[in-house]
């Protein structure tokens, strides 16, 4: 009785550690996801904040070289 108890508590422990290494691997993709999804987002919010001559200026960039708020006040 004593091997089949063991043997169980073996299996369910691999068992347990296969699906943390999935829960690990799912978590993982899903915050890269959310990553990709939240990245536009940010892009928008940090533009409103450029002057319209800075916003199709070659290269682009994530963050105004000079900030200004002209949009919100037009808007």
């Amino acid at each position: 009785m004593t091997t089949s108890s063991a043997g169980r508590r073996t299996s369910h422990s691999r068992s347990f550690a296969r699906v943390r290494g999935v829960n690990i691997w799912l978590t993982a993709l899903l915050v890269l996801i959310a990553a990709l999804f939240a990245f536009p987002m940010l892009w928008f919010l940090l533009s409103s904040f450029k002057p319209g001559s800075e916003l199709f200026s070659l290269p682009l960039t994530l963050f105004p070289e000079t900030w200004t708020t002209s949009g919100y006040s037009t808007a």
